[in-house]
């Protein structure tokens, strides 16, 4: 079902049960009491697809180009891993030189530094996440207002 406000003119859909009801109206923020719309439904013209396709891969540097700017966290990620490996290689040192307490340091040490660069990789990698859908959205609504204007 469908209901238009009185005041911008604007159609929305409703519930049967939220016939009669008082709405106020998401574009103008006018309140109205819902009814029925029974005139004519203006064809909306069909959204543009989202999905992109992937960047042509022929060379090795364009594909860790790619990934770089796909996943700009993946250093970060890389960084975590060779920490948690010399920590690991330190605390083995330690532990057969037979020095529990710098052992239990390093140790601790290198899993902080582990979990801080893993975190920053992959918060940098949602970021950039975000960061496209918000371009992908701003493309498709400048797509829309090109299309209806």
């Amino acid at each position: 079902m469908k209901t238009q406000c009185p005041n911008c003119k604007e159609l929305w859909d409703i519930e049967e049960r939220e016939q009669g009801a008082l709405m106020k109206c998401f574009n103008c923020t006018a309140e109205f009491t819902a009814a029925v719309y029974t005139g004519p439904i203006p064809e909306e013209p069909p959204l543009p697809k989202r999905s992109r396709p992937l960047p042509p891969m022929s060379s090795e540097s364009q594909q860790s180009d790619y990934v770089s700017k796909k996943y700009p966290g993946g250093l970060c990620q890389v960084i975590a891993v060779l920490t948690a490996i010399a920590g690991g290689f330190s605390v083995l040192v330690f532990l057969i030189m037979n020095h529990l307490g710098a052992a239990l340091v390093t140790f601790i040490s290198a899993f902080l530094s582990f979990y801080a660069w893993n975190s920053l990789g992959k918060t940098m990698n949602g970021l950039q996440q975000v960061q496209e859908q918000v371009e992908e959205l701003q493309r498709e609504l400048k797509q829309q207002k090109d299309i209806n204007s």
